[in-house]
Protein backbone atom coordinates (compact mmCIF):
# COMPACT_ATOMS: atom_id res chain seq x y z
CA UNK A 1 0.00 0.00 0.00
CA UNK A 2 1.19 3.45 -0.81
CA UNK A 3 0.44 5.62 2.19
CA UNK A 4 -1.53 8.83 1.88
CA UNK A 5 0.50 11.30 3.90
CA UNK A 6 -1.77 13.65 5.74
CA UNK A 7 1.07 15.12 7.81
CA UNK A 8 -0.94 14.78 11.00
CA UNK A 9 0.09 13.82 14.49
CA UNK A 10 -1.41 10.40 15.07
CA UNK A 11 -1.60 9.74 18.80
CA UNK A 12 -1.15 6.10 19.77
CA UNK A 13 -2.45 7.14 23.20
CA UNK A 14 -5.49 9.41 22.68
CA UNK A 15 -5.19 12.93 24.03
CA UNK A 16 -8.53 12.62 25.83
CA UNK A 17 -7.12 9.62 27.71
CA UNK A 18 -3.89 11.48 28.55
CA UNK A 19 -5.89 14.40 29.96
CA UNK A 20 -7.10 12.06 32.67
CA UNK A 21 -3.55 12.08 34.07
CA UNK A 22 -3.37 15.84 34.58
CA UNK A 23 -3.05 16.56 38.27
CA UNK A 24 -5.50 18.79 40.16
CA UNK A 25 -4.52 22.43 39.96
CA UNK A 26 -2.48 21.77 36.81
CA UNK A 27 -5.44 21.77 34.37
CA UNK A 28 -4.74 25.31 33.09
CA UNK A 29 -0.99 24.85 32.69
CA UNK A 30 0.39 25.05 29.17
CA UNK A 31 2.27 21.76 29.72
CA UNK A 32 0.27 19.97 32.41
CA UNK A 33 1.63 16.41 32.05
CA UNK A 34 4.74 15.16 33.78
CA UNK A 35 6.53 12.69 31.47
CA UNK A 36 9.51 10.53 32.32
CA UNK A 37 11.99 10.02 29.46
CA UNK A 38 13.51 6.59 30.09
CA UNK A 39 16.62 6.90 27.86
CA UNK A 40 17.44 10.37 29.27
CA UNK A 41 16.37 9.40 32.83
CA UNK A 42 14.73 12.80 33.18
CA UNK A 43 11.29 14.24 33.91
CA UNK A 44 9.80 17.01 31.77
CA UNK A 45 6.46 18.73 31.37
CA UNK A 46 4.53 18.32 28.13
CA UNK A 47 1.12 19.04 26.70
CA UNK A 48 -1.07 16.17 25.53
CA UNK A 49 -0.40 17.32 21.97
CA UNK A 50 3.38 16.87 22.43
CA UNK A 51 3.29 13.34 23.77
CA UNK A 52 2.57 9.80 22.53
CA UNK A 53 2.28 10.51 18.80
CA UNK A 54 4.01 9.81 15.52
CA UNK A 55 3.49 11.58 12.24
CA UNK A 56 1.57 9.46 9.74
CA UNK A 57 1.27 6.46 12.05
CA UNK A 58 -2.25 5.62 10.87
CA UNK A 59 -1.90 6.80 7.26
CA UNK A 60 -3.48 4.52 4.71
CA UNK A 61 -3.86 4.63 0.96
CA UNK A 62 -6.89 5.80 -0.97
CA UNK A 63 -7.23 2.19 -2.13
CA UNK A 64 -7.42 0.89 1.44
CA UNK A 65 -10.28 -1.42 2.26
CA UNK A 66 -13.40 0.36 3.45
CA UNK A 67 -13.14 -1.39 6.83
CA UNK A 68 -9.84 0.46 7.47
CA UNK A 69 -11.53 3.79 6.84
CA UNK A 70 -14.61 2.73 8.85
CA UNK A 71 -12.35 1.76 11.77
CA UNK A 72 -10.72 5.19 11.65
CA UNK A 73 -14.16 6.86 11.87
CA UNK A 74 -15.29 4.49 14.65
CA UNK A 75 -12.11 5.09 16.64
CA UNK A 76 -12.54 8.85 16.28
CA UNK A 77 -16.04 8.53 17.76
CA UNK A 78 -14.72 6.55 20.73
CA UNK A 79 -11.96 9.11 21.30
CA UNK A 80 -14.43 12.02 21.19
CA UNK A 81 -16.81 10.32 23.65
CA UNK A 82 -14.17 9.15 26.14
CA UNK A 83 -13.58 12.52 27.90
CA UNK A 84 -17.31 12.84 28.60
CA UNK A 85 -17.45 9.31 30.07
CA UNK A 86 -14.24 9.90 32.05
CA UNK A 87 -15.61 13.13 33.53
CA UNK A 88 -18.96 11.53 34.37
CA UNK A 89 -17.28 8.59 36.09
CA UNK A 90 -14.97 10.78 38.16
CA UNK A 91 -17.69 13.33 39.03
CA UNK A 92 -19.67 10.73 40.99
CA UNK A 93 -16.49 9.31 42.60
CA UNK A 94 -16.62 6.13 40.48
CA UNK A 95 -19.83 4.93 42.15
CA UNK A 96 -21.68 4.26 38.87
CA UNK A 97 -18.70 3.37 36.68
CA UNK A 98 -20.26 0.01 35.76
CA UNK A 99 -22.95 1.65 33.60
CA UNK A 100 -20.10 2.64 31.26
CA UNK A 101 -18.44 -0.78 31.27
CA UNK A 102 -19.36 -1.68 27.66
CA UNK A 103 -18.02 1.63 26.37
CA UNK A 104 -14.84 1.28 28.43
CA UNK A 105 -14.22 -2.21 27.02
CA UNK A 106 -14.67 -0.90 23.45
CA UNK A 107 -12.34 2.01 24.18
CA UNK A 108 -9.64 -0.24 25.65
CA UNK A 109 -9.95 -2.62 22.68
CA UNK A 110 -9.45 0.37 20.38
CA UNK A 111 -6.36 1.40 22.32
CA UNK A 112 -5.00 -2.15 22.15
CA UNK A 113 -5.53 -2.41 18.39
CA UNK A 114 -3.96 1.00 17.74
CA UNK A 115 -0.97 0.45 20.03
CA UNK A 116 2.58 0.56 18.68
CA UNK A 117 3.05 -3.12 19.56
CA UNK A 118 -0.11 -4.19 17.70
CA UNK A 119 0.82 -2.09 14.66
CA UNK A 120 4.32 -3.62 14.57
CA UNK A 121 2.84 -7.12 14.83
CA UNK A 122 0.38 -6.41 11.99
CA UNK A 123 3.24 -5.11 9.81
CA UNK A 124 5.29 -8.25 10.53
CA UNK A 125 2.35 -10.49 9.62
CA UNK A 126 1.68 -8.51 6.43
CA UNK A 127 5.36 -8.65 5.49
CA UNK A 128 5.45 -12.42 5.92
CA UNK A 129 2.63 -13.05 3.47
CA UNK A 130 3.37 -13.85 -0.13
CA UNK A 131 1.68 -11.76 -2.71
CA UNK A 132 1.39 -13.19 -6.20
CA UNK A 133 0.66 -11.34 -9.38
CA UNK A 134 -1.14 -13.06 -12.23
CA UNK A 135 0.71 -12.22 -15.40
CA UNK A 136 -1.35 -14.18 -17.92
CA UNK A 137 -4.65 -16.05 -17.95
CA UNK A 138 -4.58 -19.09 -20.21
CA UNK A 139 -7.52 -20.39 -22.17
CA UNK A 140 -8.86 -23.72 -20.95
CA UNK A 141 -7.59 -26.79 -22.73
CA UNK A 142 -10.33 -28.06 -25.02
CA UNK A 143 -11.77 -31.38 -23.95
CA UNK A 144 -15.04 -33.17 -24.27
CA UNK A 145 -16.64 -31.36 -21.30
CA UNK A 146 -16.22 -27.86 -22.71
CA UNK A 147 -15.98 -28.28 -26.49
CA UNK A 148 -19.12 -26.17 -27.09
CA UNK A 149 -17.83 -23.37 -24.91
CA UNK A 150 -16.18 -20.34 -26.44
CA UNK A 151 -12.76 -19.38 -25.00
CA UNK A 152 -12.84 -16.54 -22.45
Amino acid sequence: MTPTHRNRRDHYIPQGYLRGFIGPGNELAQKPLWVFDIPQQAWSQKSTREFAYRYGLYDYSAESPSDTIAADVSFAGLERHFPQVRDEISSDRFINWAIHKDFLFRFMDMMRVRSLLALDQMRQIAGAKRILEIEKVLEPFPDSSNRHRKPD
